[in-house]
């Protein structure tokens, strides 16, 4: 059954891959902006006594900190709280430590991962949505939009997801266990998926989707498309095949590393 509290939306790729993702909240996306925040005072905090030591380790005592070192201390604290965000949505998929823990993760609108400039915007408009204090304008137009978009969102074309194991496309989301690979090259996907980009992802969820339809019409062109796209995927996770890749062996490959690349955003 269906929970009418919960925003699910369903987006149909060109390549006609169904994605389907629940809209996260208010009350969620406030935990995880809560404990970024607490991660940037850290960051503050920690950058401000390492440039104390350094001062009294130079032997100019705190005055230094009126010179270079005082200047590289503001630059430091500047970048923490205007591109802290950004930074982690560019390295961490679309998320920060904050989404991580609540399972989040910020995407565009048609279902693909965040570019710089998106992220650029949702987050430099973040400080729009935080007046007049503690988020007020980004908490209001989150209640008022279906998508539970903020400020930032509607500008930058994009959306807060919940990244929950339920959300993976059905022809990816198996357990790796029960596909035919050896239990070290399951370890050696898992480990190493942090590799791949994006839309490399994104490309094995769409010749996943293809490969059945397309193996009766052209079964060539469906073996010559798995094997070509298994052995770049071998090479940029720097995995050896345990044995010759043949289509079978390439298709369960396929879904193993979409699963193994899928679950890790969700910590499944």
């Amino acid at each position: 059954m269906n929970d009418p509290l919960v925003t699910v939306l369903e987006i149909e790729t060109p390549d006609q891959v169904n994605v389907t993702f629940e809209i996260a909240g208010l009350g969620r996306r406030a935990l995880a902006t809560a404990y970024d925040l607490l991660m940037q005072v850290v960051l503050t905090l920690v950058i401000v006594v390492i440039g104390g030591v350094v001062a009294l380790l130079l032997s100019g005592g705190l005055g230094i900190l009126a010179g270079p070192l005082g200047a590289a201390l503001i630059i430091a604290n500047f970048l923490v709280w205007w591109a802290y965000f950004i930074f982690c949505e560019m390295t961490m998929n679309g998320q920060t430590p904050g989404k991580r823990k609540l399972g989040l993760r910020a995407v565009r609108t048609n279902g693909g991962a965040v570019t710089f400039l998106h992220s650029a915007v949702r987050n430099l408009i973040r400080w729009v949505d935080w007046a007049p204090a503690l988020y007020g304008v980004g908490a209001v137009v989150v209640l008022l939009t279906r998508r539970s978009q903020r400020l930032g969102d509607i500008l930058a074309g994009t959306l807060v997801v919940c990244q929950e194991p339920r959300s993976l496309p059905s022809h990816v989301a198996v357990d790796p266990s029960v596909l035919p690979l050896s239990d070290e090259l399951r370890a050696a996907i898992t480990t190493r998926i942090g590799a791949l980009k994006q839309e490399e992802y994104e490309y094995v969820l769409r010749l996943l989707a293809r490969l059945p339809d397309l193996g009766y019409a052209n079964p060539y062109e469906a073996q010559s498309l798995a094997m070509q796209t298994t052995a770049a995927l071998l090479h940029r996770l720097s995995i050896n095949p345990d044995r010759p890749v043949d289509y079978p062996y390439a298709f369960a490959l396929l879904q193993a590393v979409a699963s193994a690349y899928g679950r890790r955003s969700v910590g499944a």
